[in-house]
């Protein structure tokens, strides 16, 4: 993308890491996927990430932050999860089985979109895995979720800017278009973020959740009560750190400024480069063409 690369490799964890490097394809750990958050996005998905890390001492891959701020290879992979859906045949299903395997291999949780919409196929991969899902209040939910599809929206029309901002923006719409009506039994327009869906998509993701993970499995939780709900749902001591906080606007947002940054530089150039192009070819007539060019024109 044309974005701050922070390192070589973009991490898979959230904010809190456990220090552990993240996964590439072909590489491989002794973690096995232990819990998985089916939280809606913006209902603490990074901040339980990254709570789950800490928790569990392994890497946790976010959906959304790998769409974001993932290598070409890891989007990718999440482009390849989009390509069967909707799923209608098993050899649609096998396909997306096979790329959520790729994607939470070697990670001890899993978190945000694309997980929160897989929740029956990754139970199939990880049967014996916890799922807990993230909570809050719906009108201050839908507020954020709005403002993130805003932000989305608001970098579409710069795509060409960078292959890897087109990516994300083909993960985004992919996810959403998809995958999302099939998961929970809406329709399309019940998912385009207008006011009048907000009910919907939030009450047909509970009911969605509830009706595909076995009774007794499920856990609700809220961000707002920190460690002890989390922690005793897994049955771990609370941890002497504080619960982590994490804010996805604040990872968004510089981003956003540098992309429109490159795309006014890159602008800038086209321009100058068409003007020297015109400037070059009328010169080149000039010279070949000599006088009698002129009195053509």
């Amino acid at each position: 993308m044309a974005t701050p690369k922070a390192s070589s490799t973009p991490p898979l964890t959230n904010g809190a890491s456990s220090g552990r490097p993240p996964l590439e394809p072909g590489q491989h750990n002794n973690h096995t996927l232990k819990v998985i958050n089916v939280g809606l996005p913006r209902t603490g998905t990074t901040s339980v990430g990254a709570a789950l890390s800490i928790l569990l001492h392994g890497p946790v891959v976010d959906g959304g932050a790998l769409a974001w701020l993932g290598s070409a290879c890891q989007q990718r992979l999440l482009l390849e999860l989009i390509r069967p859906c909707p799923l209608r045949t098993l050899v649609d299903r096998t396909f997306a089985l096979y790329g959520l395997a790729r994607l939470t291999e070697g990670c001890v949780a899993a978190t945000d979109v694309p997980f929160c919409y897989f929740v029956e196929e990754l139970l199939q991969l990880y049967p014996r895995a916890t799922v807990v899902c993230t909570r809050r209040e719906r009108e201050s939910w839908w507020l954020s979720y709005k403002n993130l599809w805003w932000r989305i929206d608001d970098l579409a029309a710069l795509g060409w800017v960078s292959p890897t901002l087109r990516r994300f923006l083909d993960i985004q719409y992919g996810f959403l278009f998809r995958r999302t009506p099939q998961a929970v039994g809406i329709s399309e327009g019940e998912v385009e973020v207008v006011d009048g869906n907000r009910d919907a998509l939030y009450d047909a993701h509970e009911a969605y959740v509830r009706r595909v993970v076995p009774e007794g499995q499920l856990h609700f939780v809220d961000v707002r009560d920190g460690w002890k709900p989390l922690c005793d749902i897994l049955g771990l001591p609370v941890p002497d750190v504080e619960f982590p906080r994490e804010n996805t606007r604040q990872r968004m947002d510089p981003f956003q400024v540098v992309v429109k940054r490159r795309f006014i530089i890159r602008g800038v150039l086209l321009v100058s480069v068409g003007l020297g192009a015109c400037g070059g070819l009328v010169y080149l007539l000039r010279r070949a063409l000599g006088g009698y060019a002129w009195k053509l024109w």
